[in-house]
């Protein structure tokens, strides 16, 4: 089995005649934390979701090398593969962040009876406590996005695509998503993580790569 999410020869385009992507090649070995960096508008978000599947290609391919070659099932995809989007509203499926969590731990074949207490220490570690019961349309952002974040880091041992995972967080919060994901590399260093706050994760990526129009990718030095 190969060692990464290859993007061989894909194009894409929102619009007809104004590709985004066009014969656009890159690899990111699952074993690595990637730092992608690049403008507004450039298409990282595109390209997240294109790795994460939910989006497909309308030439080439995304190989998927975290599961054996001959799946095709996008389901087994997801779980080896965790996607937090930028928008806060579309990480969200359960109508309270107890709910919420429930839903994520469906896709784990581990969880046997040990449901209730994963999600109590998951909504602790981000001080969801008392919102547990709480309408997530009552949630403000960075509850949202603190919401999926406890959902996410149940998951350590899979590959993560965090698409700008310090927005709507403050200080303290911040503070915790990085020692989390300094935990979550004692356990697997597989993550894509795409943010216009690259100083804030000098010290945990290992390699750093900047997009161009077209989807060219260049390599930091």
């Amino acid at each position: 089995m190969a060692t990464s999410i290859t993007f061989r020869d894909v194009s894409f385009s929102y619009e007809k005649d104004n590709p985004l992507f066009q014969n656009f090649n890159v690899s990111f070995p699952i074993d690595k934390t990637i730092l992608l960096k690049g403008e507004n508008g450039i298409g990282k978000s595109t390209l997240a979701s294109l790795a994460a599947g939910l989006l497909k290609p309308s030439a080439g391919n995304v190989n998927y090398s975290i599961i054996s070659s001959h799946t095709r099932n996008k389901y087994e995809i997801y779980r080896h593969l965790s996607y937090l989007r930028q928008n806060n509203d579309s990480n969200v499926l359960g109508v309270n962040p107890t709910e919420d969590l429930k839903l994520w731990l469906l896709s784990d074949s581990n969880t046997v009876n040990d449901t209730d207490k994963r999600i109590d220490t998951a909504l602790s570690d981000w001080d969801l406590t008392d919102k547990k019961t709480t309408p997530v349309w009552e949630l403000s952002a960075g509850e949202l996005k603190s919401l999926a974040l406890a959902g996410l880091n149940m998951f350590n041992d899979r590959y993560w695509i965090l698409d700008e995972p310090l927005a709507s967080l403050d200080k303290n919060h911040v503070n915790r998503l990085l020692e989390m994901l300094r935990q979550k590399q004692s356990v697997n260093r597989g993550m894509l993580i795409i943010s216009h706050q690259s100083d804030l994760f000098t010290n945990l990526v290992d390699e750093v790569l900047t997009m161009y129009p077209q989807g060219s990718i260049r390599k930091e030095l």
